[in-house]
């Protein structure tokens, strides 16, 4: 996803894209695919912003975390053929969550 347009235009195309991506129409009931299956969402970001993402001592993913109520994790298994980028897992029990932690 390239970044590029007026703000409300991008968050309006993630929500999108987002709403596809959690469509959970035909899964077991409510409780069952909650408990199952959460939200699980990666953010693809450049390589440099990772240190800047993560803070000093973790402090910053810490204060995103609480903030957001969802789960964020660098991963460090670099990407086949974008070294220079690393991918940002948000996982959420909930879709708002999600959406917030994107």
């Amino acid at each position: 996803l390239a970044s590029c347009g007026e703000a409300s235009r991008l968050r309006a195309a993630i929500k999108a894209i987002l709403d596809r991506i959690f469509d959970r129409s035909g899964l077991p009931d409510t409780a069952e695919r909650l408990r199952e299956r959460p939200y699980v969402v990666d953010v693809i970001v450049p390589e440099k912003a990772g240190s800047l993402f993560v803070g000093t001592g973790g402090e910053r993913i810490r204060a995103l975390i609480e903030e957001i109520g969802c789960d964020l994790n660098v991963v460090r298994e670099p990407l086949p053929g974008i070294e220079a980028q690393k991918r940002v897992r948000v996982l959420a029990r909930e879709r708002e969550r999600a959406d917030l932690g994107v």
